[in-house]
């Protein structure tokens, strides 16, 4: 099954046309960012920079494919070309279980945290129980812990080799701030292109703004808020390469019950409590969109412009489990070798190469002095 994880991670070859739609939803109101594109980048900006840290405490519940839309999957593979069938889509109750978790999440700039107390039948965490899983970014490198089998396996990797900044990983910041840690307002000014217009939905009138992304010519985002400047609906479009159909909304998230947070700047803060994320294999004969699944999100607690500090974004690896460095390409260290010093405890495979190719310049050219005096000794 193509996992939004999975999807995320290859945008670059799997899109050729993405859009994310900012639905603004008005009550009548005019919408703050009718005023064009520098309006509209200077508006998010300042929403974003609101923000400097946050910690909370969610839950994400999978759910399952409804009988409802099994028979839209199944027409939809039936007449597609890309060898997909109905299994890779329909997601049985079991599997949306097992991929449903609870989380604490801390963020501070770039510096973000993640631990999973429970994930599916994984209940380890629950109550005063360890993580089952733990991800720690520190504006470097990428550091996780999962403990789901029962045994702890780390890994240690680059932010390239551990797909942080290019995975549109669904976490807080992601709601309202930020795509692939690139904050919406940037962008947004750099797109090639660029539209915003008055919609209605639902019977409620609607601003839409509508954008490519600007450094994957294949793939377009379309990012949206509402009049009060809270983002009500989001939709992710894709072209997908060799889809012969043209591009398709890949992806709606929705968000609700925001609530107010008075900030001691003096300007308060709007965030949504809850998100629902659904994902969609194409459109129906009938005009349906065929969902395959929807990850419902709900906040329990949290504070924004706190002080995180900076210890919370490490983690530390026990001696007795497996580690894989992702950062020198070691693969699985021995145990006892310390992840966090590679190139003293086993030399990285590029770094081990130039050592041996400088080792033997460095012996042709003394065997060839040794030579030369040599030979000029019997002159």
């Amino acid at each position: 099954m193509p996992s939004f994880e999975h999807w995320a991670a290859n945008l670059p070859r799997l899109a050729s046309t993405c859009a994310i739609v900012w639905v603004a939803c008005g009550g009548g109101a005019t919408c703050a960012f009718a005023a064009g594109r520098e309006h509209v980048v200077a508006q998010l900006r300042h929403q974003e920079q609101l923000v400097r840290s946050m910690e909370c405490t969610y839950e994400s519940r999978r759910q399952a494919t409804t009988a409802e839309m099994i028979p839209l999957i199944e027409e939809l593979c039936r007449n597609r070309a890309d060898g997909q069938t109905r299994d890779n889509y329909v997601t049985t109750p079991e599997q949306a279980e097992s991929r449903s978790y609870g989380a604490r999440w801390w963020r501070s700039g770039p510096k973000e945290r993640r631990e999973l107390l429970w994930m599916g039948e994984h209940t380890a965490g629950r109550g005063a129980g360890p993580p089952v899983l733990i991800e720690a970014f520190d504006g470097q490198l990428v550091r996780k812990l999962d403990s789901l089998e029962g045994r702890a396996i780390g890994v240690i990797a680059t932010a390239e080799t551990g797909h942080w900044i290019d995975t549109n990983r669904v976490q807080p910041f992601s709601f309202l701030y930020e795509f692939q840690n690139a904050p919406y307002s940037g962008l947004i000014a750099d797109a090639p292109d660029f539209a915003c217009d008055s919609v209605e939905k639902d019977g409620a009138p609607m601003r839409r703004i509508s954008f490519r992304h600007p450094q994957f010519e294949e793939c377009s985002f379309v990012l949206l808020f509402d009049a009060a400047d809270r983002l009500a609906e989001r939709q992710v479009i894709l072209k997908y390469k060799g889809d012969a159909d043209p591009p398709r909304i890949n992806e709606i998230d929705r968000f609700t019950g925001y609530e107010r947070f008075d900030d001691p700047s003096g300007e308060p803060i709007w965030f949504p409590r809850e998100a629902a994320y659904s994902y969609y294999c194409g459109t129906a004969q009938n005009g349906q969109l065929a969902e395959y699944w929807c990850d419902r999100i709900k906040i329990s607690e949290v504070r924004f412009n706190v002080e995180i500090p900076d210890e919370r974004f490490t983690l530390s690896f026990p001696t007795d489990g497996r580690v894989i460095d992702e950062v020198h390409g070691l693969g699985q260290l021995a145990r006892g070798v310390d992840p966090e010093r590679p190139i003293a405890a086993g030399t990285g495979r590029w770094q081990l190469a130039v050592a041996i190719a400088s080792a033997l310049l460095l012996g042709l050219i003394s065997l060839y002095a040794v030579r030369r005096r040599s030979r000029q000794g019997h002159r």
